[in-house]
């Protein structure tokens, strides 16, 4: 399977704000911030669509919970079929915003600016960091990076990667 997106959790909390938004506080539920970065040409962002938003950043937690390390592979594919369905989907993962956007650049300056974000230097292969990997913009969708905030059901992400992984995504 390809790698389409590097990701990090940057934040990882109970939910405690009670936003109205945040109506689950209390109840066990985690607030999670996740980025996110295209290495692939033909892996674009999900729409600004709260359905596609919430389905995507399930799908990159799932990759990015080091617990389903643990799992058999009839657990994990159990998991990622839960995933097709839209009220698993909603109650796992009950609220979703897209919190920043930045379309990839591919000049020094960009870099320069960027060199001290995780995804500047992640790997997209051993050896390859992302700036050597996005050598060139893609012909299919823009090379970007993302960062969702979500509040998360008890249980969905069990132990959050600290380091950066690679997903492969979809919405």
């Amino acid at each position: 399977m390809s790698t389409l997106y590097l990701a990090r959790v940057l934040g990882y909390e109970p939910a405690t704000t009670v936003e109205p938004e945040y109506m689950l506080a209390g109840n066990g539920c985690q607030r999670v911030v996740v980025e996110c970065v295209t290495v692939h040409p033909d892996a674009g962002l999900p729409p600004d669509a709260e359905d596609a938003e919430r389905r995507f950043v399930f799908r990159l937690l799932t990759d990015g919970d080091e617990a389903g390390d643990d799992e058999d592979l009839e657990q994990a594919m159990a998991r990622q079929d839960a995933a097709d369905e839209d009220d698993f989907v909603q109650e796992a993962v009950p609220v979703v915003r897209r919190l920043r956007l930045l379309d990839i650049g591919f000049d020094d300056e960009f870099w320069q600016e960027h060199r001290a974000q995780w995804w500047a230097a992640a790997e997209v292969v051993p050896g390859v960091p992302v700036r050597e990997w996005l050598a060139q913009p893609s012909d299919s969708c823009p090379y970007q990076v993302a960062a969702f905030e979500a509040v998360l059901s008890p249980g969905v992400l069990r132990r959050p990667r600290r380091e950066p992984f690679g997903s492969a995504a979809y919405w």
